[in-house]
């Protein structure tokens, strides 16, 4: 399957996923998170079984580790190992996990589930209360709630409040790319009244992460500091230049030392600084055309909007061309990025965390 994505369904008020391999779309108001994993066939069982390790004579031996078995299922009939050599792991029975979730269903609308990686993944989505920025009704950010239970990975059981609808195993990547509004509790977690307790506390910390993105994007909606006379040194500042590397500088700086290299010592030298240059060139060529298009989208956001400050729309713009790259914009902004997509997602989240945390110096 192109999505990787082994059956689900998504709600009616979300509409189809891109890749449309769903087994159909369903009413929230006739659903809770049990009812739609028995519907769609991730009503599984997971079995533990000793892992067993071959001797230098050929017998095979039990280890004190495990391996994870997935039962056949109506979409695949045969039996899976998800996960081998693995130890002190308390795995939930998809129906288990929906259970302790389907409680959460009264508060936040099920917009999706789905298995993914045959079985190894199972996801439930639901949808926390849209927020305006600065009460603005063009200026509407979605939210998620999304729970998923991951036997492919070391940690088990993921919380992630995100504005990243998952419905593949692409988007799932860039749910867990998030830097900030993301938990997880361990394999090892031995019992389901911990786990719901967990899960509670789990859910206050992701509202209370919602409730500080509001109030960051709000004042940036109003923010005086930002204006297009210093948005040039401001773009500097958020996307600073490489350095060069220590082997361009020595190259470069180091004269005296040159003398006393022998001929192959300098022959090493002078490649590596000649390498060493080529990538600052390219990095230093990409920050410049990022810093460009990131103002340019900006100035672009400003003029089409009459509302929101300068550092709002620098916000945005930074966020768009970090995401996507500034060509791709003009085909993907209408179905997918719009406005709501929130920084620290994508990619490049490493990158973006760092803007945000200059962001928060500069604009306020």
């Amino acid at each position: 399957m192109a999505a990787l994505f082994d059956t689900g369904a998504f709600s009616i008020d979300e509409g189809h996923s891109w890749h449309k391999e769903e087994s159909f779309l369903f009413d929230p108001s006739q659903y809770n998170v049990t009812q739609l994993f028995k519907e769609v066939n991730i009503d599984f069982q997971y079995y533990m079984t000793s892992y067993k390790i071959k001797t230098p004579s050929g017998e095979y031996i039990n280890s004190n580790k495990e391996t994870i078995l997935r039962s056949p299922t109506e979409w695949d009939n045969e039996w899976r190992e998800i996960r081998s050599n693995v130890a002190n792991t308390n795995v939930l029975n998809p129906l288990e996990l929906a259970a302790a979730l389907d409680q959460l269903t009264d508060v936040y609308p099920l917009t999706g589930a789905m298995s993914l990686k045959k079985g190894g993944i199972v996801i439930a989505t639901m949808r926390m209360n849209p927020f305006l920025v600065g009460n603005h009704p063009t200026e509407e950010y979605k939210m998620y709630f999304n729970v998923a239970q991951d036997l492919t990975r070391p940690l088990s059981v993921i919380f992630a409040e995100s504005p990243v609808r998952v419905v593949c195993r692409n988007t799932y990547k860039l749910m867990l790319s998030q830097k900030d509004g993301i938990v997880r509790i361990p394999h090892s977690t031995k019992d389901m009244a911990t786990i719901i307790s967990v899960m509670a506390s789990n859910e206050k910390a992701l509202v209370l992460h919602r409730e500080q993105e509001i109030k960051f994007l709000n004042s940036l909606f109003v923010s005086k500091k930002v204006n297009e006379e210093n948005i040039t040194d401001l773009v500097a500042e958020l996307f600073p230049a490489p350095k060069k590397s220590w082997a361009t500088k020595l190259y470069e700086q180091t004269q005296e030392l040159m003398t006393k290299l022998t001929d192959h010592e300098l022959e090493v030298l002078e490649e590596n600084a000649e390498r060493s240059n080529e990538i600052f060139l390219t990095q230093f060529d990409s920050i410049t055309r990022t810093r460009a298009a990131v103002e340019l989208r900006a100035k672009e956001l400003r003029t089409e909007n009459d509302h929101g400050s300068m550092a709002y729309w620098l916000f945005q713009s930074a966020t768009e061309i970090l995401n996507h790259g500034y060509k791709d914009l003009v085909s993907i902004r209408g179905d997918y990025l719009q406005k709501h997509i929130a920084l620290n997602v994508g990619t490049k989240a490493q990158a973006l965390a760092s803007t945000r945390k200059k962001f928060e110096k500069v604009a306020h």
